[in-house]
């Protein structure tokens, strides 16, 4: 696994430090070996966005034998004002680029399961 990280609009560096942990321990029981993807921290008006990759599109940053997996757009400031969890949003981001989603019960139950046990596995509540 290998990612970028950038703040995009000002300094989150409590956020980049956070988010880099979290991610070392994530890539452990994640299928994220040949993955490249980014992480923009944000001062847009959400807390995540997550964007898959455009079919076709040569991405020059990728190294031999990754695959660009997407995006991730986190607003730390938003996030922390909702009282809600940088960690959490991250994974639900990061879910959603390897194919969860929350269309329906289903989905939404598969994934929820996934951020349980993944939370659990970094000792993070949401």
């Amino acid at each position: 696994m290998r990612y970028s990280l950038e703040s995009v609009d000002k300094p989150h560096l409590q956020a980049e430090y956070d988010i880099k942990e979290a991610l070392e321990k994530v890539s452990s029981f994640l299928p994220l070996e040949d993955a490249f993807f980014e992480i923009y921290l944000v001062s847009d008006d959400f807390n995540v966005h997550s964007y898959e990759p455009a079919p076709n599109f040569p991405y020059p940053n990728l190294e031999g034998g990754e695959y660009f997996l997407g995006e991730i757009h986190l607003n730390p400031e938003k996030i922390m004002k909702n009282d809600e969890s940088l960690i959490f949003m991250l994974i639900h981001g990061l879910l959603h680029l390897l194919g969860y989603d929350h269309k329906n019960d289903d989905d939404r139950i598969k994934m929820e399961k996934k951020e349980a046990e993944i939370l659990k596995l970094l000792g993070e509540s949401f």
